[in-house]
């Protein structure tokens, strides 16, 4: 495999694995996050914030191992458009809040155009990682047929 092809995949991988760390070292604090979003109902807000972190870590660590890739892919390809939806919502209500994306720092408010502009960057790693292992997964069957 080609490092250029891999490239989108392994650089979503370590993001959310990187995304995923401070907030599984302080659920509260992006319980409090979630809940600056004004999105979900309350008795969802706890559980989201555990579960979130270990799929994020799991997702990046199968980006970035090769191991499912499509799934994982498919999945923060998933993710992203969730957060951008969310992120795009709050900056039209105009919500001044830290995005709980990186760090759980309470003092941390985050330009949300800036990590609007972020999110959609992410995205676009996320889709090409996706593409590209639609194609891989394709090629390989294709060859298995020949």
């Amino acid at each position: 495999m080609r490092i250029p092809t891999a490239l989108p995949r392994i650089l979503v991988g370590g993001i959310f694995i990187y995304a995923s760390v401070d907030k599984l070292l302080a659920p509260t604090a992006f319980a409090a996050a979630i809940a600056n979003y004004q999105l979900l109902p309350q008795g969802l807000i706890n559980p989201v914030a555990v579960w979130l972190p270990w799929l994020e870590l799991f997702v990046g660590l199968g980006l970035v191992s090769g191991k499912l890739i499509r799934g994982a892919a498919a999945i923060a390809t998933t993710l992203m458009g969730i957060f951008t939806v969310a992120v795009a919502y709050s900056y039209i209500r105009g919500l001044d809040i830290n995005c709980g994306c990186f760090t759980m720092d309470p003092k941390s408010i985050s330009d949300m155009r800036l990590v609007l502009v972020r999110d959609i960057g992410l995205m676009a790693l996320c889709l090409m990682a996706l593409y590209r292992a639609v194609l891989e997964q394709q090629n390989s069957q294709n060859k298995k047929t020949e």
